[in-house]
């Protein structure tokens, strides 16, 4: 049983593929979360790589998680909490259920830190390792979370 709603990023690549996956999971619908959003970019938003680059040059450690990347923008250890929260209160919420949440690899990095206990710039690693459309699985025992599956993209064989 799934829970209520998958969960969603209100971006448009998150919103398509919840549609996608609607009719597997009962034809449920999406419920648009801003706390599954990708690291907010404050001042950055929108602008393509090379406008980043440029318009916000690397000033210190590129890896460190309390860095400002960008006037107003989030930085890797806020996204982390806030992610992380929501992240244990979507479990807390629907204990002994399966839940979906269809996000960005930022996310994923998040699970790692709030669920797996690893640090923060490990997080930050793993977000540049996952596949677009790879299935990341968490299970509670219980007592703490196990990782099930993580960039699992057998659904994309032969596409």
């Amino acid at each position: 049983m799934f829970a209520s709603a998958p969960s969603r990023s209100p971006l448009q690549r998150s919103i398509e593929t919840a549609q996608i996956i609607s009719p597997a999971l009962g034809d449920l619908r999406p419920q648009a979360e801003c706390d599954w959003c990708e690291i907010h970019a404050g001042d950055a938003e929108g602008l393509t790589w090379p406008e980043f680059r440029e318009q916000f040059p690397v000033v210190g450690d590129l890896d460190d998680p309390f860095r400002t990347r960008a006037t107003g923008a989030e930085t890797w250890a806020e996204f982390y909490v806030r992610a992380g929260a929501r992240l244990r209160r979507i479990a807390r919420e629907h204990q002994g259920e399966h839940v979906v949440v269809v996000c960005h690899g930022g996310i994923i990095g998040a699970s790692f830190i709030a669920l797996g206990d690893l640090p923060l710039r490990t997080g930050n690693a793993m977000t540049f390792e996952t596949a677009n459309t790879s299935i990341t699985e968490w299970r509670h025992t219980g007592t703490d979370w196990r990782l099930v599956r993580y960039n699992d993209a057998a659904h994309l064989a032969g596409v």
